[in-house]
């Protein structure tokens, strides 16, 4: 495992949340900007800018529920197909919603619809 600095690819370890390793694969392009990342429980997709724009992932947690996340050009989630932790802008209140859920968000950030 290692990197090779005239490579676009890298294959490598890194400790993501924790202390253990995981294997990961990179892809850059020509300007050095991450474009694609494989982990044993996520795969994005970036933009020129290097903004995440498309994820695979399996939720953090106990269940690692899977979830798809598309991102506007600023990397900011606008629609989660799957988990998401949400929080009313109005009481702080948390919740989370299921794996069976479809949620979009506005610009800002505050959900404007969701089903279930």
């Amino acid at each position: 495992l290692g990197k090779n600095e005239s490579s676009l690819i890298e294959i490598g370890l890194v400790g993501e949340f924790t202390d253990i390793q995981m294997p990961y694969l990179r892809i850059r392009d020509e300007n050095d900007r991450t474009r694609f990342w494989l982990s044993d429980r996520i795969i994005q997709m970036k933009d020129k800018n290097g903004k995440d724009r498309i994820s695979l992932e399996l939720f953090p947690g106990a269940d690692q529920e899977p979830r798809i996340v598309l991102a506007d050009k600023n990397g900011s989630e606008r629609a989660v197909l799957g988990p998401a932790d949400l929080v009313s802008p109005k009481t702080g209140t948390k919740a989370k919603r299921p794996v069976s859920s479809i949620v979009l968000f506005n610009e800002a950030g505050n959900m404007i619809w969701s089903a279930p």
